[in-house]
Parts: structure tokens; C-alpha cells; sequence
């Protein structure tokens, strides 16, 4: 699906038939599903280096293509559906929420709500505490999976 340094569902991503017959479900057996078909890159003419980089969902976006970034997000949440592509949505999501455009699947998804799984060793089962709490956590380098390791730290009280 790579041409010239682009790919092709942004080409054709200002095209809802386009798009709904590349992403249709007899078509999809025909895809890789290890390798993301959905992903930021820049223009062709690289004049202006300050030039943002765009999904092939801004596009769609701009052309008012909504039954299009519908298709594409259904697509993303059931084969890209982890953390590592929420950078896809970090400069228009408030323009899905403007258009009207369902995102609750995408918030659903391990895109924005990532599964985090822990050994008894980094997290215990249970406490001697059995109250429900909630607790602040605020990683010094906003890494969200630096959790792992700060339960002695969050409930450092409690100990």
C-alpha cells in the first residue's frame, strides 16, 4: 500500500466510496494485520520543514468525509487498537467531536485505555485495607506505564 513515500488510504482518503470499498469486510483478508495501515507522515514537498505531518483521518476530515474517518476509525479500533496509535487522534480529536463523529469504541479501545498488567511482585493482590481508594499519580516524565512500579510510592501511607 506504499507509493512514493505515501501511502494509499490517505491518497484516496478525501473519497467516501473509496474508502468504504478498501476497507470493506470482504477486502480486509487481504491486509497484514501485524503492520498499521493508518499513520501520521508528511507531505510529498518537503520545502517547509514546519509542515505537520497528517493522517490520512485529517484529510477526510478537511474534505468533510465523515461516513470515510467512520470506516477508518471502526478499521483502527479492531486492528490497531493499541496505545502505541493514540498519536493518530492527538491533533483532531476535538474536530471528531465537532463533526459528530462516534468515538465512544475509540475510547473503549486499548488505544486511549490501555491495559496494564502486573505481577504480585510490582502490585499485591490484596491489603490489609480492603477500603476502596483513589489515589494521585503523577509521573515525573508523564509515562503513563511508570505505574508499574510505584505502589510503594502511591500508598506509601498505608504501609
Amino acid at each position: 500500500m506504499e507509493l512514493e513515500l505515501s501511502n494509499l488510504l490517505t491518497l484516496i482518503s478525501f473519497d467516501n466510496k473509496s474508502i468504504k470499498a478498501l476497507l470493506a469486510p470482504d477486502q480486509l483478508d487481504k491486509f497484514d494485520h501485524t503492520y498499521p495501515i493508518f499513520f501520521k507522515e508528511k507531505p510529498k514537498d518537503l520545502k517547509d520543514s514546519s509542515e505537520k505531518t497528517r493522517t490520512a483521518i485529517d484529510i477526510a476530515l478537511e474534505h468533510n468525509q465523515i461516513q470515510a474517518v467512520d470506516f477508518m476509525i471502526s478499521y483502527i479500533v479492531q486492528y490497531q487498537s493499541h496505545y502505541s496509535h493514540s498519536y493518530i487522534f492527538q491533533e483532531n480529536f476535538t474536530d471528531l467531536l465537532e463533526h459528530g463523529i462516534k468515538v465512544d469504541e475509540l475510547l473503549k479501545s486499548d488505544i486511549f485505555y490501555p491495559k496494564i498488567e502486573f505481577s504480585d511482585k510490582e502490585w499485591p493482590q490484596v491489603h490489609t485495607n480492603s477500603d476502596t481508594m483513589i489515589m494521585a499519580f503523577n509521573p515525573p516524565t508523564k509515562n503513563l506505564f511508570q505505574i508499574r512500579n510505584a505502589y510503594p510510592i502511591i500508598f506509601e501511607k498505608l504501609e
